[in-house]
């Protein structure tokens, strides 16, 4: 079995019925219909873009510390990477995500991919401004079958070739 390590250019196979744009793991932004996600390094933030020409704030969620990634798996579910884990918001309701889970992790650079049935987490040591350099090389593959409760299922470290 083979490791991811950070990947830059994945991206997802999305219901194009329900207007989702596309996002790859290391993406800080999601456009799920009419509503852009945003990540910064302590927020989730909600915009409006109905009007393509006047995109208007909704909102924030403030998560904590060291955000990084933000995918939007389909039209109802958002996942979220951190340095210390990966948050699971319900955005049915797309101006008021509603957090359903937070999966935490060992402090890692953490870019997250997930299908309908696993979420996969390729943790990073990579320093990035010395954030991550106390993390490991490692995937994990968590079973969200329950946004509620993510369970990891799978541990694999890789060794990081520096790329």
């Amino acid at each position: 079995m083979g490791c991811i390590s950070s990947c830059t250019k994945d991206s997802a196979t999305l219901n194009n019925n329900v207007n989702t744009g596309s996002s790859g793991s290391t993406a800080r932004f999601a456009v799920v219909g009419n509503t852009l996600y945003t990540v910064s390094l302590t927020s989730l933030n909600i915009f409006d873009v109905a009007d393509k020409n006047n995109p208007t704030p909704a909102g924030t969620a403030k998560l904590g510390v060291a955000i990084e990634t933000v995918f939007s798996r389909d039209a109802a579910t958002l996942f979220v990477g951190s340095l210390n884990g990966m948050y699971i918001f319900d955005i049915s309701n797309r101006l008021l995500p509603n957090q359903l889970a937070l999966y935490q992790h060992f402090t890692s650079c953490d870019p997250v991919v997930a299908d309908q049935n696993y979420a996969y987490l390729t943790l990073s040591s990579k320093s990035i401004g010395r954030r991550c350099v106390r993390g490991v090389n490692e995937l994990e593959i968590i079973d969200i079958s329950n946004l509620r409760n993510p369970q990891v299922i799978k541990m694999k470290l890789c060794e990081y070739s520096g790329s």
